[in-house]
């Protein structure tokens, strides 16, 4: 188990060039699962990289007083994610992005370019491990953005709730 500190904006003028050259794509489809705990987020991920399919369950849970969030994340089989898909929260759809992650100033970014219900809207993110350094995270030159950290519509969770991008 480990503590991601995380930092995010909304990108307002993507344009597909704008992806660096040399990032790593990966295709994810993210699935919510029901939790009896409200302070608990479980989902399932099918992570798809070249022709490469993985699996993993991801449990975070939000760290009272602090932008942490304690997070666990194992990989699993293709059974086992089936099985999960079976506990779907009610009341959301699973979230279709496109996912390139690239390295800037020393930082790790991921910037996400959402599909389906979803398309139009392009994240970006970065993590740290303490708040201290999360203060120092910048974003790439040339993107325009808001910053929605800590920004409650902009969870993956929320976002899975909607049925088209927020505004």
């Amino acid at each position: 188990m480990s503590i991601e500190y995380e930092k995010k904006w909304k990108i307002l003028n993507f344009d597909r060039k704008m992806i660096p050259e040399g990032s790593v794509e990966q295709v994810i489809f993210q699935t919510y699962l029901t939790t009896a705990e409200e302070c608990i987020e479980r989902r399932v991920r099918e992570i798809r990289k070249n022709s490469t399919f993985r699996f993993v369950f991801n449990e975070k849970e939000k760290i009272k007083g602090s932008q942490g969030r304690r997070e666990c994340e194992v990989e699993i089989d293709s059974n086992a994610y089936r099985y999960y898909l079976l506990s779907t929260k009610a009341g959301t759809y699973t979230i279709l992005k496109f996912r390139y992650t690239f390295c800037f100033c020393g930082w790790t970014f991921e910037l996400d370019v959402y599909d389906g219900y979803l398309k139009g809207l392009v994240t970006l993110e970065a993590e740290a491990d303490s708040e201290d350094r999360l203060r120092a995270i910048l974003p790439p030159q040339g993107f325009q953005f808001e910053d929605v950290t800590g920004n409650r519509i902009y969870s993956n969770a929320h976002l899975a709730t909607l049925t088209s991008p927020p505004t």
